[in-house]
């Protein structure tokens, strides 16, 4: 994400970050109308190019965050919360001064209006209640990270905080951050790279502490949340669902983009990276955009809110000790959808239900078809496709489905309630996103064969 730029400062960019350490291969940053900045070719380019390295000291970290910022704990404030205080602090690291290092590139972030109107957070509630089921349960879950951050900064006040920072200040920042960041974990990085120092000898009392704990335990994973990294330059390159141009990597040296691909990239190509597989739900909730239509060959639409209305609390504890409670998708699914148990196999699944949902919504649907022993059964042995049950199972699979196309008809009126001057922005994307859901909705009822 970023702002319009005029086509003399994506040069400028260029010269920035070749001053500060990064290395720039046949690529350089571009504006494109309406859509920010982006990464072209400059020359062809083959697969294996490396075209940038960033390097370490250009990182924003954890561990380049000021020493007064590191006295709040994980445990207060998560990293995207910290970062987010460390681009708002007037420090030599992300002054607005323009001598300060990360100046020019600082200019080249969305504005807060922007934020604003592509931001589920920053929405108003009449909009925020609008998103489809699966995005607005991410969004709940953001709201509470936030409150999080937030709350660890009030209570240590200007210890940690700018003067006369306030709420939407730190939301934008907090955005700014989350929409950014590279994954990145220092002790993988370190690890990549082994040290040309000897390590010192460990004192008496090193050694005593280490023959005390004869059986440590191992460390913990660190949450994803907290394994962020701002790398400036490289957070120019936009996102595809389809095929990569470009990978990023980590080390202790810093990050390397490198091209990748069966074919070479011509001059003036836009290059992509991917940020995973995603549905358009949490793109918007975490980016604030959506692929168009049939761009996104990881959309999908979860079921949970319209499957799990028909079962009985019974029935629902049911599912839950077999592993089937939720995570019910639809979409072209078979085999990876399974969860914890379940034989989650191509040849279980059969033409009438393979293409339209998950292996996981159909045995979950099973359920309601036939005798709990023969089900159980089922999850051990597998379900007989050809069975006498596999026609009610196909009605409730075009009943799931019919019902999530009322209720997303419903919804879209409700879109078009909405004010036109105050939600122009949220009514065109709930409104082509809602239409992105009936479509599918409706292509998978017409996929059943009853």
């Amino acid at each position: 994400m970023g702002q319009d730029t005029d086509p003399d400062l994506s040069a400028e960019l260029t010269k920035w970050a070749l001053s500060h350490g990064a290395s720039i291969d046949g690529i350089a940053a571009h504006a494109f109308p309406g859509r920010g900045l982006g990464i072209i070719a400059q020359r062809r380019l083959e697969a294996g190019e490396t075209i940038l390295k960033v390097p370490t000291s250009l990182l924003r970290t954890e561990s380049s965050l000021p020493d007064h910022l590191q006295s709040l704990a994980q445990e207060e404030c998560s990293v995207n919360g910290l970062l987010a205080l460390d681009v708002s602090l007037d420090n030599p690291s992300f002054s607005t001064s323009t001598s300060a290092p990360h100046s020019l590139w600082r200019s080249t972030l969305p504005s807060l209006s922007a934020m604003k109107s592509s931001m589920p957070l920053f929405w108003r509630p009449e909009a925020q209640d609008l998103l489809p089921p699966p995005g607005l349960a991410l969004l709940r879950k953001q709201q509470a990270k936030l409150h999080r951050d937030w709350t660890a900064v009030c209570e240590r006040g200007v210890v940690v905080a700018p003067q006369g920072l306030s709420l939407e200040q730190y939301i934008y920042r907090w955005l700014l951050v989350s929409t950014r960041t590279f994954y990145y974990t220092p002790e993988a990085a370190a690890a990549a790279a082994p040290s040309s120092k000897p390590r010192p000898p460990k004192s008496k009392s090193q050694r005593r502490r280490r023959r005390s704990k004869s059986n440590p335990k191992p460390p913990q994973p660190r949450p994803a949340d907290d394994c962020l990294a701002i790398v400036p330059f490289g957070d120019f390159f936009n996102h595809t669902a389809g095929t990569q141009t470009v990978k990023a990597t980590y080390s202790a040296s810093g990050y390397d983009f490198v091209m990748t691909g069966p074919h070479a990239v011509a001059a003036g190509t836009e290059l992509f990276i991917s940020y995973g597989s995603h549905s358009n739900d949490f793109l918007l909730v975490e980016y604030g955009f959506i692929l168009p239509d049939g761009d996104n060959a990881h959309d999908t639409l979860l079921l949970d809110d319209v499957v799990l209305a028909l079962f009985s609390p019974e029935q629902t504890a049911v599912l839950d000790a077999a592993g089937y409670l939720g995570n019910y998708v639809l979409g072209a699914i078979t085999g990876s959808s399974g969860g914890n148990g379940g034989n989650d196999n191509d040849d279980e699944a059969n033409d009438d239900d393979a293409e339209v949902v998950c292996y996981r919504t159909t045995t979950a649907l099973r359920l309601l078809c036939m005798p709990l022993r023969r089900w159980k059964r089922g999850l051990s042995c597998g379900f007989d496709h050809g069975d006498a049950f596999q026609a009610p199972l196909n009605d409730l699979v075009t009943k799931v489905l019919r019902t999530y196309i009322d209720m997303a008809g419903e919804k879209i009126q409700h879109v078009f309630r909405l004010d036109e001057a105050s939600f122009a922005d949220q009514k065109d994307v709930l409104t082509r996103r809602w239409g992105q859901i009936l479509a599918l909705l409706t292509a998978a009822t017409n996929r059943i064969r009853i």
